[in-house]
């Protein structure tokens, strides 16, 4: 019997990992951090919604730069040290997450669009490319009369039954045009 359990953390997992979490950034500062090697930026001010581990991952180190810069105007020194040489611990979880309630503005927990694979994006270009290929077979070139016909015979000299049809004139004429006379 499969250990059902594991399944269920496992989904869940997944569900939460795709689920889309707005975050605000309430310093008065434009904040960017990395995120599995690629940067984010937020604009001071600005509210914008990223995955759930993202989102997380960016609002406690978010939490932990106001909390950093508060601590050193608090009490005026640069390491993490006080005057008496006791370690002062920056993050206090209370205000940490404090903090990270503010920043994290919702959270919704509706997997993200589906990640198309290369085939179906192949597919995709694919039926594209025929949409677009037969809407210009759809463009009809201007129709040739057959007195047009007629007149571009006359013109260059060519003898021709007047009573031949159109496609039999115009035949007559690109016969003449690739013998270049």
């Amino acid at each position: 019997m499969p250990d059902t359990s594991n399944e269920f953390y496992e989904r869940k997992m997944e569900k939460r990992n795709l689920s889309v979490v707005t975050i605000k950034n309430i310093s008065d500062e434009d904040f960017t951090h990395s995120y599995g090697g690629f940067p984010y930026t937020i604009r001071a001010g600005e509210t914008l919604p990223f995955t759930y581990p993202v989102a997380h991952h960016l609002a406690k180190h978010l939490a932990m730069k106001i909390l950093r810069k508060k601590k050193q105007k608090e009490r005026k020194f640069k390491d993490r040290r006080d005057e008496t040489g006791k370690e002062i611990n920056y993050y206090p979880p209370e205000e940490m997450k404090a903090l990270i309630s503010q920043i994290i503005v919702s959270q919704v927990e509706q997997p993200l669009a589906p990640v198309k694979t290369e085939a179906q994006l192949q597919k995709e270009r694919i039926e594209q490319m025929q949409k677009e290929y037969k809407q210009q077979q759809q463009i009809k070139t201007p129709e040739v009369e057959k007195k047009d016909i007629i007149a571009e015979l006359e013109k260059r000299g060519i003898k021709f039954n007047p009573r031949a049809s159109k496609e039999e004139l115009a035949r007559i004429l690109i016969e003449n045009e690739m013998k270049g006379e």
